[in-house]
């Protein structure tokens, strides 16, 4: 049996099609961990959304001060 990890790091590293991967193993007479593919490829989509979130965190801070002090008005004198 193909390590399910190991298909994951092949799709997700390389964009290498978990049914390419299992064509490949097929003709040899070995299948794919597919227990394992889908635990890693929930576990990369809950790193991704931390990673997402923890941006926006740090987008909302950082602009949060210098934003609205460059945003201000200012008062054109009339002439």
């Amino acid at each position: 049996m193909f390590d399910g990890d190991t298909a994951f790091t092949l799709y997700d590293t390389y964009g290498f099609p978990l049914d390419l991967t299992q064509d490949a193993l097929k003709s040899r007479g070995i299948s794919v961990d597919l227990a394992s593919f889908t635990d890693a490829m929930e576990k990369q989509k809950v790193k991704a959304a931390r990673v997402v979130v923890g941006k926006r965190r740090h987008r909302q801070r950082k602009t949060s001060g210098s934003a609205a002090r460059k945003t201000r008005r200012h008062r054109v004198p009339r002439l």
